[in-house]
């Protein structure tokens, strides 16, 4: 009960940090978060346990801390604790309503008068008198940081050097004896291990389908938490001070993925229905930059430049958007170039490709100077260079280091793995993030997923097939219902409904998916690189047999087949173009020949065909979230919105008289009528249920129906969620150690 509880807003870290060590200087015992939390311990407890345990409870007063709800929380439970408060403003503000409720003024002290080393004394003495002054406490220097202190909001005196601090501390303690000897070297920071868990309900976005490489991110300065997170139906990109207990939604983020932080820390982006948009980290409204679609891994430079990689290879734009500059192209063998890093000074690019094991291939650089593409490492992704001296990056869930030379872009020792437990997903990207002041974020675990085929009844009765658990995506019914074409790890396979078999039917390519039946169930259309990115329309025949055929040629973007219209002579399919996002093209059987149905500025996609093959379903994020439609096919014609609270996967009744798509985790039914002119009933809920989703702005539709509109088939993942984020502070220490450069 001998301990000083500090409370500080996030935003006043810098300084707080500063008061402590000018506080044990003078005997203080303290206790402030981050530095005193045990690795492992969960963060809210540990500020609860803190407090109660604590002689007294010290605030920070500045104007953040007027605005900080945490702050309030720890006041409020002190003043119940009934803890002597104590306050040090500095900062020249009054305390807000909420928190002078709990302040006595004979406990303040003025910080903003003058420097720290000579005002923060004046508390230490207050505070001794009341809890004593703890000899066994030793001078500890402010933490050091990449990055300076943030300026108060009012003015004050710069801060001295800490021999100067330690100086005037000796002469109030005792003036008469004092002896200047040579500050100590500061010793190394202390690395700090602990865990944030989601809220109740909520779990981070891990889906394979996402090309991006992680839902977890951290601010530049390591003061700011972002991922990407499902709950109660919703999936939005939340934002938190890396030392805060309360996340909050960032504006304009609902059925967002891949948040990123600008270079400053000041903006969080991300891929919306819209593109890439971008809001204030403190909060505001969100700003639209570019209709620029996810893509394997973005940079944002401090040059003022985004660089996106992906099937098309590494390219640059604006960060207020604009035209792209392209950088690197794909080779055949090499795969994509994606999760690209700009270098200090922009000496080069590293990035990594696909071209090998679960599409993780070499670690790469670009020079700047001559554009010249050459390999760092054999095997690796995600690479990343640290202000440390080392290139680190990812390869077989763990995180793997060596020593780097900016002037020859090129290791200088031979990598050696620092962390283990990365969650790799099978497409090779991890989910792990750095700050430039040392702050490691990572999401542990495995990449197994485990899925189930389904039934599941109108009233949302649930019956599992006897197919096995594996990694199942994108089922689809053969037209007869005795078969069923589904994806299963960037393969395609077959499953015979009465003899319970699974059939593997592509092997030609290291992705094969989004299989699509003709109407005569003679053949399956899917999505390979069989030929090299980018990825083309492929057809073969249902049974295995013969070859395949390519139904689309390479034209710079990726197609995605969705339906074939009931007379077998239109497919509809979906083109993936960088300047337009997804847009929904028809291919003639016949002739192939390829025709735009929708291309606009935004996302379309999931084009299904109606039974009459008269009208297109379709969703589309032109409203700023997804939506469902319908047009006339061929058109020209008008366009009737299906849904109207958010929709995706449109679906239709083989009887033509019905519509189904989802919202959230509901299955939604909407009346219509094709005959003639098009009309549309209310939308009415038949049942409700955790099962696998499309994350617009992908545009799949992961279920299908049976002939007779009675059941649907559904993908049921029990895949174990991740639910927690794994921190470790001044990691850098750790990498120095473990991997030395010198």
């Amino acid at each position: 009960m001998n301990t000083l509880f500090i409370s500080y807003a996030s935003t006043d870290q810098a300084v707080a940090m500063e008061v402590c060590a000018l506080l044990e200087a003078q005997g203080v015992a303290c206790w402030i978060a981050p530095r005193d939390v045990s690795p492992g311990a969960v963060w809210d407890e540990a500020i609860l346990d803190a407090i109660g345990a604590s002689g007294a409870f010290l605030l920070v007063l500045t104007a953040g801390a007027n605005e900080s709800p945490y702050v309030k929380n720890e006041l409020n439970h002190a003043f119940a604790a009934k803890k002597p408060i104590f306050t040090f403003r500095v900062e020249d503000v009054q305390p807000s309503k909420s928190l002078s409720f709990y302040l006595a003024r004979h406990h303040w002290t003025d910080g903003f008068t003058g420097p720290l080393p000579e005002t923060v004394p004046q508390v230490a003495a207050a505070v001794t008198a009341l809890l004593g002054a703890q000899p066994g406490v030793a001078a500890v220097a402010p933490p050091r940081t990449s990055r300076p202190a943030p300026k108060p909001r009012t003015r004050r005196l710069p801060l001295v050097p800490l021999a100067a601090g330690l100086l005037a501390g000796i002469l109030v303690a005792a003036p008469a004896v004092w002896t200047l000897k040579p500050a100590p070297e500061p010793s190394p920071s202390q690395v700090m291990r602990f865990t944030i868990r989601m809220p109740d309900g909520f779990q981070l976005l891990i889906n394979e389908q996402l090309d991006p490489p992680s839902s977890v991110t951290i601010s530049p300065d390591g003061k700011f938490l972002a991922y990407s997170a499902q709950g109660n139906g919703v999936q939005q990109i939340y934002i938190r001070p890396i030392d805060d207990d309360q996340s909050t939604p960032v504006a304009g983020s609902l059925g967002a993925a891949a948040p990123i932080f600008s270079p400053d820390s000041q903006w969080i982006g991300f891929f919306s229905a819209a593109g890439f948009d971008k809001a204030p980290t403190r909060g505001g409204n969100a700003l639209h930059v570019d209709s620029l679609a996810t893509t394997g891994g973005v940079f944002w430079g401090s040059d003022r430049m985004i660089t996106v990689g992906g099937a098309n290879g590494l390219r640059q734009l604006p960060e207020g958007g604009g035209s792209f500059q392209q950088l690197t192209q794909p080779v055949p063998g090499v795969g994509n170039h994606r999760t690209p890093f700009v270098l200090p000074g922009n000496r080069g690019i590293l990035f990594s490709a696909t071209g090998g094991p679960n599409f993780t291939g070499p670690v790469l650089v670009r020079e700047q100077a001559t554009g010249t593409v050459r390999e760092v490492v054999p095997l690796g992704v995600a690479p990343r260079y640290t202000p440390t001296g080392h290139l680190v990056f990812v390869q077989g869930g763990a995180l793997l280091a060596a020593g780097f030379d900016l002037e020859t872009l090129a290791v200088t020792s031979e990598p050696q793995q620092v962390l283990q437990g990365i969650l790799q997903m099978s497409n090779g990207l991890p989910y792990y993030s750095l700050s430039e002041t040392g702050t490691l974020v990572y999401v542990s675990g495995n990449a197994t997923t485990a899925r189930r085929l389904v039934w599941v009844s109108r009233r949302g009765i649930e019956e599992p097939l006897p197919a096995p658990t594996r990694g199942y995506d994108w089922p689809r019914l053969s037209p007869d219902g005795r078969r069923i074409a589904v994806e299963i790890d960037q393969q395609v396979w077959t499953y015979d409904l009465a003899r319970d078999t699974l059939t593997r039917l592509t092997f030609t390519g290291a992705s094969n998916d989004a299989p699509a039946w003709t109407p005569d169930g003679s053949r399956i259309v899917v999505r390979s690189n069989r030929e090299g990115p980018p990825n083309r329309l492929f057809w073969q025949s249902a049974d295995g047999s013969g070859g395949d055929q390519r139904l689309t040629d390479a034209v710079g973007v990726a197609d995605l087949a969705q339906s074939f219209s009931p007379d077998g002579r239109f497919l509809a399919f979906i083109r993936a173009d960088p300047k337009t996002l997804r847009d929904i093209w028809i291919l003639s059987m016949q002739d192939r020949k390829r025709t735009p149905f929708l291309v606009t500025q935004t996302t379309e996609g999931a084009a299904r065909f109606s039974p009459d093959g008269r009208w297109i379903a379709y969703v589309s994020g032109e409203s700023g979230r997804p939506e469902i439609y319908v047009q006339p096919f061929p058109g020209p014609g008008g366009k009737w919105q299906i849904s109207t609270d958010g929709g995706i996967e449109p679906l239709w009744n083989p009887n033509g008289r019905e519509l189904f798509y989802r919202s959230g985790r509901r299955m939604m039914a909407v009346p219509v009528t094709t005959q003639g002119t098009f009309s549309a009933d209310r939308p009415v809920l038949i049942f409700e249920g955790d099962y696998l989703a499309s994350t617009f702005p992908l545009t799949g539709v992961t279920y299908d129906i049976t002939r007779d509109g009675q059941r649907f088939l559904m993908v049921k993942d029990e895949t174990t969620s991740a639910t927690q984020i794994n921190v470790i502070a001044d990691w850098f220490e750790e990498l120095k150690r473990l991997v030395p450069t010198e």
